[in-house]
């Protein structure tokens, strides 16, 4: 199991953190309230692997030590640009309403972007972690 360390204020510690699937929802899907997720988080899971994605990364909400996050924010990176769909998903699967966004390798300044942001929290200060799986 990935060791998983968070500041003071509940956020986990600055930078990328590296951890499989099975970790994630180790982690983030068994306790107390997020309890509920595990299957909304499974299937997107599922449908980054199912596709042929390269990585998924995660940031928000979910990835604090809040009780009850109030989403799930993620990327999902496939290898080329033709993978992508053509559909963007903001939407609620069970209890967790959720943001997916689409990039790929090739869209490095995509990527980048979407880090630097999910990276700074809603005052602006930047340094709040984010967890990126390699499917």
């Amino acid at each position: 199991m990935a060791s998983i360390n968070y500041t003071e204020e509940g956020y986990l510690e600055p930078g990328l953190h590296s951890i499989t699937a099975n970790e994630f929802i180790d982690a983030f899907c068994k306790n107390g309230n997020r309890a509920g997720y595990e299957h909304a988080v499974t299937n997107i899971f599922d449908f980054a692997k199912g596709n042929g994605a390269t990585r998924l990364i995660i940031g928000g909400s979910f990835i604090t030590q809040a009780e009850d996050p109030n989403d799930l924010d993620c990327m999902i990176v496939f290898a080329d640009e033709r993978h992508i769909p053509t559909f963007v998903d903001c939407a609620q699967m069970e209890n967790l309403e959720y943001d997916i966004l689409y990039s790929s390798e090739q869209m490095r300044n995509t990527v980048d972007t979407y880090i630097k942001l999910m990276s700074t929290d809603i005052q602006g200060f930047p340094d709040k972690g984010n967890t990126a799986n390699g499917l």
